[in-house]
């Protein structure tokens, strides 16, 4: 029996199989390649990124350290302490009083005047909780610095600001008035943390609104907020007026150009100073007494610092030599000494709008106006301002309207009394009545007066967002506890006249007090 023999498949071609399977490993060799490739790129690409962010990360460390280390320098060097530096002690930042970031500090501290260059200083408005509220608010503040601080006698009685305002009866009280406010009482107890409590943090709306209401020459000129941060501001504001030109038709191609002048730009610089009252409370003063005293000291503090910016307003000298003087003679401390004033601007019986009114006229008042060229144009921008024997004077002038006379037309300004050629009289008992005949004080012949006339539009004052400020110490020497109360504030001309034909301030000097 034969065996079948079996015929090999010739379609069968080894070594084509082989070349196949090496170009397959040639393929995934090559892609694997260029896979490496590729994520070695992108390695190194990382690698500069990461470079990067760890460079900027070193700079902003750098940056960092030396703001914590300048921050920290400078709380070193600080050498006066607030209340909250002492005896605050919980390390959490005192609410900011200015940003009504909520209903509380919105109710308790934003105030309710605003300026308007027709009435001065006004009530814009009502406040957004009853007013009794801003007087504990004020007492408790005031009070519980006081028991705070005296604590600190007996270290081991020694208690915090907040320690000592929560445990003062009236704060139960001011609690208790909170809570009568539903928008209050929500804002309560919606307060993270807080427990239902808010304990006062700065003084009151109403105290800083008492201020400016009672403001009187201070109040005639424009008011703006300083930033904060910044002990002096530059505010921009127009300079010198340019002149047009007469322009005729051009009919060539290349006509005579328009005549050129450049903008018209000045900058004045706002320089902020302080304002303060010291005030003294003796260790053994309890709270009842301490709370019924409150009153009496926020009355203090609202007229000592209105009275410091009328003084400075109207006498301000900051020059080295203070044109009276007893002022140049006294202490550095003196208001007068702020900045330069009205008068200071006027050059008191040197400057283009002074004029000798030793014979008092309306002939002579108009001819201060008309010295005083452009800034005297319009009587609706310009005040008359004079102490009490001054304004006695002015009435027996038959031009002079007073405000029963001029009734409905009249603009509400604080301290006006009449009116003299559509311009208000402002009377003001810092305007000196123990003047010699050119205008200053000189310790001698101390007979005269003066009258001024202000543009209201040349002059701002300024003022700090803070509101007051109140500091505290003790005096272990006569074991009494100090309080000290500022505000900061600034005055300056911002137009500035152009030589001998015009002047912002006149100054009717040598009459007769």
């Amino acid at each position: 029996m034969s065996k079948d023999v079996e015929t090999p498949d010739v379609s069968v071609k080894p070594n084509e199989d082989i070349i196949g399977v090496i170009k397959e490993m040639k393929d995934v060799l090559t892609d694997t390649a260029r896979s490496a490739s590729e994520t070695k790129e992108l390695q190194s690409k990382m690698a500069d990124d990461l470079s990067d962010h760890i460079g900027e990360f070193k700079d902003f460390q750098t940056v960092t350290d030396a703001s914590i280390g300048a921050v920290k320098t400078e709380a070193e060097e600080k050498a006066d302490r607030s209340v909250f530096d002492v005896v605050m002690k919980e390390g959490s930042t005192v609410r900011e009083q200015w940003g009504y970031d909520d209903p509380i500090s919105r109710a308790l501290y934003k105030p309710a005047t605003t300026w308007s260059r027709s009435g001065g200083w006004q009530k814009s408005g009502s406040y957004d909780c009853d007013p009794i509220l801003h007087d504990l608010n004020d007492a408790l503040y005031l009070t519980g610095m006081h028991k705070a601080i005296t604590s600190q006698t007996s270290p081991s009685n020694a208690m915090t600001y907040t320690q000592a305002v929560k445990g003062l009866d009236s704060y139960n009280l001011f609690k208790y008035e909170m809570e009568r406010s539903t928008d209050l009482r929500k804002a309560m107890s919606s307060a993270a943390g807080s427990g239902g409590e808010f304990i006062p943090t700065g003084l009151s709306a109403s105290l800083i609104d008492d201020i400016r209401l009672q403001l009187k020459v201070a109040a005639l000129f424009p008011r703006i907020t300083m930033p904060a941060k910044f002990g002096s501001w530059e505010l921009p504001v127009r300079g010198a007026r340019r002149d047009a030109y007469l322009v005729g038709e051009n009919t060539a191609d290349s006509g005579t150009k328009i005549g050129v002048a450049t903008p018209p730009s000045a900058k004045v610089t706002f320089s902020a100073v302080k304002h303060g009252l010291r005030m003294l409370f003796s260790y053994e003063l309890d709270e009842d007494s301490a709370i019924a005293v409150m009153p009496l000291v926020r009355e203090e503090l609202v007229q000592a610092l209105v009275d410091a910016e009328e003084i400075a307003c109207v006498n301000g000298n900051s020059s080295s030599t203070h044109h009276d003087s007893d002022t140049h003679a006294g202490a550095a401390t003196l208001v007068a000494k702020s900045w330069d004033g009205l008068r200071a601007f006027s050059g008191n019986n040197t400057g283009n709008a002074c004029v000798d009114i030793s014979t008092l006229s309306v002939a002579n008042l108009r001819s201060i106006r008309k010295s005083m060229g452009r800034f005297g144009v319009n009587s609706s921008d310009c005040a008359w301002i004079c102490g009490i024997s001054g304004f006695i004077q002015l009435l027996g002038l038959s031009e002079v309207l007073t405000m029963d006379k001029f009734g409905p037309a009249a603009t509400i300004k604080n301290g006006q009394l009449a009116n003299l050629d559509g311009s208000p009289i402002i009377i003001s008992e810092f305007v000196r009545q123990d003047l010699n005949a050119t205008g200053v004080h000189d310790g001698s012949t101390t007979t005269k007066t003066h009258i001024m006339y202000a543009n209201t539009r040349a002059f701002y004052t300024a003022e700090k967002p803070s509101g007051l400020m109140v500091e505290t110490d003790r005096d272990i020497e006569t074991q009494q506890n100090i309080a000290v109360a500022s505000r900061r504030v600034a005055f300056t001309q911002v137009m500035t006249p152009v030589g001998t034909g015009e002047e912002t301030i006149g100054n009717g000097y040598n009459l007769t007090s």
